[in-house]
């Protein structure tokens, strides 16, 4: 199991390690340094879509469903990255597919046609959700949104697939990319890249097989030169997967390595899920925006690394949330809430930091977003989650609260060690959805005991 996060008095002289060494060359993204040239019109667009972007100083206060923004400071960290925007980095979405017509995505998407991979048609990602261990064909280019068959079509609710779980997906991506402002769509990194990949099949169940499949996948874009170095999962279970971790590791090992963003769970417990709990992984709390308290649903405990917050909708049942796209014609929006939220907002983050430094090792950004968090301001509003032992300090909700302008700055707030440490174990625990609340909170299969078993194929949720 993972080592607790301690506050030592020589904490300044801890080394950090990242795995160095583990994985073969062959899965390492061989990048074209083309694809890393700077494009001299990103300042421009950025500025431009800045002028849509509220201030986000007293934000909270005018607009509370976007007090988010303010918490973490996007607008001065955009308004910092317009003078010093190089790149637009790609981020992959494992999630339920995205509807790639939505108007939020508008010049957003990697085409990747013309790239030679294993799936059969792939245009803008691949649907990874069949994919059976060791089959030769990872998947096919149908990452519509679960339940639905075209692009722009609004999610029905109707048969095996839920409403919500058909709209997880590209409300995820909008988080981290998204920009509508009339549908108070404001995406944390207007200026990155999204490469979706299905992992949700059609009875609603996430496999080993197909994230490990979605690995794969991006292992192959990265051969064939697209630079693909962040990923966000906002999705998880109580049981370790060996496959999933092997790919995992294989990815995260080296120089040239994937920084992988997961949700941490929302069902108010201190048990790991995974991805999240791997220790190369970031694993996301959720904490409320209008008093950085930690929401009632969100896990903690000391395989958390960060702490995100979500914003006010009045709309909405628990009264906090955040908005971003789901399917449809045009630009629909909903709020909604959970660590799947809050995972996309520090992939998103990290985006803005490759942005700036197109050459920032995976290391390298963990170490950034984890020492740049707000660790004072999290622990003044959840002192019960710092606590004492033999004679140190256990914090169980990560390093902090993101902020984008301290990453992008480089300014160092946080005590905590940004190294990770080994954590991962066998697990114990429920496969489905606990939490109370608004729909939005996914869960895609029945809720199921599993205790030291090892199966093939086992059901995720989300998160």
């Amino acid at each position: 199991m993972r080592s607790h996060h301690l506050i030592v008095v020589a904490i300044s002289i801890l080394s950090l390690s990242f795995y160095t060494g583990c994985g073969s060359q062959d899965d390492k993204g061989t990048e074209d340094k083309a694809f890393l040239q700077a494009d001299a019109s990103l300042p421009d667009q950025l500025k431009e879509k800045l002028q849509s972007y509220p201030n986000d100083i007293g934000l909270s206060e005018i607009e509370p469903a976007l007090s988010w923004m303010e918490r973490i400071q996007l607008t001065g960290a955009l308004s910092d990255l317009s003078q010093r925007i190089q790149y637009s980095p790609i981020i992959a979405v494992l999630d339920s597919g995205l509807d790639t017509d939505h108007a939020a995505f508008e010049g957003r998407l990697v085409d990747t046609s013309g790239l030679s991979t294993r799936c059969h048609g792939d245009q803008f990602g691949c649907n990874t959700a069949s994919y059976q261990y060791p089959d030769e064909q990872l998947g096919d280019g149908n990452i519509f949104p679960l339940g639905t068959n075209a692009s722009g079509v609004r999610c029905s609710g109707n048969g095996a697939v839920g409403q919500n779980q058909c709209q997880h997906g590209t409300h995820v991506a909008g988080i981290i990319a998204g920009f509508a402002p009339d549908s108070m769509i404001y995406g944390i990194c207007p200026t990155c890249r999204i490469l979706p990949i299905r992992i949700v099949n059609a009875q609603g169940q996430i496999t080993d097989d197909a994230i490990y499949g979605a690995f794969e996948y991006i292992a192959e874009l990265r051969r064939a030169g697209l630079p693909i170095k962040i990923v966000n999962a906002s999705f998880g279970k109580y049981l370790s997967a060996e496959r999933v971790n092997k790919a995992i590791a294989r990815m995260t090992g080296g120089a040239d390595d994937l920084l992988i963003v997961a949700a941490a769970g929302n069902e108010n417990t201190e048990q790991e899920a995974f991805p999240a709990a791997n220790s190369r992984v970031i694993s996301v709390a959720n904490v409320n925006s209008s008093n950085l308290k930690k929401d009632g649903r969100s896990n903690f405990g000391s395989a958390i690394d960060i702490a995100a917050p979500v914003g006010a909708c009045s709309d909405f049942a628990s009264g906090f949330g955040i908005i971003s796209s789901v399917p449809g014609d045009g630009a629909p929006s909903v709020c909604a809430n959970g660590t799947s939220m809050a995972a996309p907002m520090v992939s998103g983050v990290a985006g803005l930091l490759l942005s700036a430094e197109p050459q920032l090792s995976a290391y390298e950004l963990r170490r950034r977003l984890l020492t740049s968090a707000d660790f004072k301001s999290l622990y003044l509003a959840n002192p019960d989650y710092l606590l004492e032992h033999n004679g140190s300090t256990l914090a169980l909700l990560g390093s902090g609260v993101l902020n984008a302008k301290n990453a992008l700055s480089n300014r160092a707030s946080s005590p905590l060690p940004a190294s990770p440490e080994k954590r991962v174990g066998p697990g114990c625990g429920t496969l489905g959805f606990q939490g109370a609340g608004w729909p939005l909170i996914w869960c895609l299969v029945p809720v199921l005991v599993v205790c030291g078993m090892q199966l093939r194929t086992r059901k995720v949720k989300f998160l």
